[in-house]
């Protein structure tokens, strides 16, 4: 059995703390988020398609007009949960951006 001998440099001495007060910088206050015309249009976009869907299915009681009235309901619904990502997405965009500056 052999052994290797490794030769290491001798420890350094640590840096020496400052004598002095430390200052550091506050971090960056959170933005109030100021809710514009695209919040009222996610929820109201939902609300509106699914009652328009209603109407055109009650007053057209036929399968096809029903599953299209069904469809619609189901796409303004997609609609609000997209309009709600991407409203999150812009928050968390601004609070990267905030936490690199």
């Amino acid at each position: 059995m052999s052994r290797l001998v490794v030769q290491r440099p001798a420890r350094l001495q640590p840096p020496s703390v400052p004598a002095g007060e430390l200052v550091v910088d506050a971090p960056p206050d959170r933005q109030a988020e100021e809710p514009g015309a695209g919040a009222w249009l996610q929820y109201l976009l939902p609300a509106v398609g699914s009652l328009g869907s209603l109407l055109f299915v009650i007053t057209n009681p036929k399968p096809l007009f029903i599953v299209g009235g069904l469809l619609f309901a189901l796409g303004t619904v997609a609609a609000g949960v997209a309009m709600h990502l991407t409203q999150r997405l812009g928050q968390r965009r601004r609070a990267e951006a905030g936490r690199q500056r």
